[in-house]
């Protein structure tokens, strides 16, 4: 198969779920023999103010000589993520020189902003675009959004959707022993306000305030700085049953995941679309406990733990905790988490090589 996909993603550093996809998905792109070139427009990593524009917009520039180039090498086909916000300005210039050089296009959605309410930058990115532009969502309901909000251009331009959950991911792994002692609840994430990063912390101090055996497990690089005196609070006031790891990688990561009961993301980022680490906790056996964002809810309504609106979330929660924190049912959480992930990925496994097959 000739090589014939141009990638024009945001690669790591840092390591999102987005450039995590992005990287993943060029691996998979050049594993198939597609991959003809890269370009990578993410912001220069740790480039601040008018610096980090002017990085994105020197790399969004190169991409679009690539872009000419590799037409004339015989590239083909674009795959790129659609940004959220002011990112989509530099989507709409790519896909303009995109169409102008006849290529075919792959977008893939990765966040809710523009499906939460209307934006004219997506309008226009879906206006512009070339017709019979193919887009990946990562549920159903995602792609059924993205039809509904902006029918005129998706029916106008023929836009064709399909769907690719990001389960592939993270792969299931060998059952794991049922845990016992206290109840661990996790979190691991970019440590944000709007991740839910201090209502963890609030709904562990309050489960601790009744009483329950419950321990509490955080990871992940600290992005906000209330979050940090939070975790400091929490390390001070519980040294023997809170502990924050830092950020964590490779099997240091997959051992945080085999240690924990219940994974707690009460997440109200804007952006929030089908976090990578719910499905990698689910893997290892953890229930989930979540607020319904994004994709969310379809993903995980038949899986073990809760899901629920960020309005009543902290209450389902801790009534959730009380209900476990004694260890009945544990074992029956485990293997149901386990058996639920299982078909995710194998359904998304699926829909990657179909996906491939068909870029």
């Amino acid at each position: 198969m000739t090589a014939h996909v141009l990638a024009i993603v945001q690669l790591p550093p840092p390591v999102t779920g987005l450039s995590a996809v992005n990287e993943r998905m060029v691996e998979e792109l050049s594993r198939v023999g597609k991959l003809a070139a890269v370009a990578d427009v993410a912001s220069p990593n740790g480039a601040t103010g008018l610096r980090k524009h002017l990085g994105r917009l020197v790399r969004i520039l190169s991409a679009a000589g690539l872009l000419i180039r590799s037409r004339a090498q015989g590239a083909t086909t674009v795959y790129m993520p659609s940004d959220g916000r002011a990112g989509m300005v530099g989507n709409i210039a790519l896909i303009l020189v995109a169409r102008a050089m006849r290529y075919r296009i792959w977008v893939h959605h990765h966040n809710f902003s523009y499906l939460n309410r209307w934006s004219l930058l997506m309008w226009l990115q879906l206006s512009l675009a070339p017709c019979a532009v193919v887009h990946l969502a990562l549920c159903p309901d995602m792609l059924e959004r993205l039809k509904v909000r902006y029918a005129g251009p998706w029916r106008r331009r023929r836009h064709v959707g399909r769907t690719l959950s990001n389960a592939f991911m993270a792969a299931p792994g060998p059952p794991a022993a049922v845990r016992s002692g206290p109840l661990v609840i996790g979190h691991l994430s970019n440590l944000m306000v709007s991740k839910g990063a201090i209502r963890f912390i609030e709904l562990f101090a309050a489960a601790r305030d009744l009483g329950l055996p419950i321990r509490a497990e955080m990871a992940g690089p600290i992005w906000d700085e209330d979050v940090r005196d939070a975790v400091e609070a929490a390390e001070a006031q519980y040294p023997e049953s809170f502990r924050w790891h830092g950020p964590l990688y490779g099997p240091a990561k997959a051992q945080f995941y085999a240690g924990i009961d219940a994974f707690v993301l009460p997440t109200d980022y804007l952006n929030e679309a089908q976090p990578v680490v719910l499905l990698e906790a689910l893997s290892a056996g953890a229930a989930v406990l979540a607020t319904a964002r994004g994709c969310i809810p379809y993903d995980f309504a038949n899986a073990p733990g809760l899901i629920a609106p960020l309005a009543s979330f902290d209450h389902a929660a801790l009534a959730w905790l009380a209900e476990y924190a004694n260890g009945e049912g544990r074992a029956e959480l485990q293997r149901a988490a386990e058996a639920t992930f299982s078909r995710m990925h194998a359904e998304s496994e699926a829909s990657l090589a179909e996906t491939l097959d068909a870029l």
